[in-house]
């Protein structure tokens, strides 16, 4: 029984909304499947978060490192291009659907590892990210395991 409840936790890892059919598969009850599923939830979310933010800030630093070092040689500094459509498509994202929505809905829809990156490359210096990823994540846990125990 208990490498069902360590399968769910990974299945919800990778595939956040559908690891509630593999926990009713198994026959795990209600609580144990959400609760599974929330654990791999915030396993995953939080190590993609922590994990992208280290690598955001370090790659900040080595930016700002490689400019001062092209300017302390006496080189022209060429920033990189800023306006691709990549990047006109992420700010639309962003603005069309603002923080909460970003942080809340993302991990769920995309998956909690996808969904967390892009989040927090979005809003991960703001403080209030986290805690809405970890509601989100419950709250949209909730609602799917009660959909899939209903039916």
């Amino acid at each position: 029984m208990f490498g069902h409840y360590l399968a769910m936790v990974a299945f919800a890892t990778v595939k956040f909304m559908f690891a509630p059919l593999y926990g009713k598969g198994v026959g795990l009850n209600f609580f144990e499947t959400y609760l599974s599923l929330v654990a791999g939830g915030y396993l995953a979310s939080f190590l993609f978060y922590k994990f992208t933010n280290t690598l955001l800030v370090r790659s900040k630093l080595k930016r700002a490192k490689r400019r001062k070092d092209a300017l302390a040689m006496g080189f022209e500094y060429v920033e990189p291009k800023k306006f691709t459509r990549t990047n006109k498509l992420v700010v639309k994202t962003r603005r069309r659907f603002g923080f909460f929505v970003c942080s809340f809905f993302f991990p769920f829809i995309l998956s909690v590892p996808i969904g967390t990156i892009i989040a927090t490359k979005f809003f991960g210096p703001n403080p209030l990210f986290y805690p809405v990823v970890a509601l989100g994540l419950s709250v949209n846990g909730l609602i799917m395991t009660s959909l899939v125990y209903l039916i």
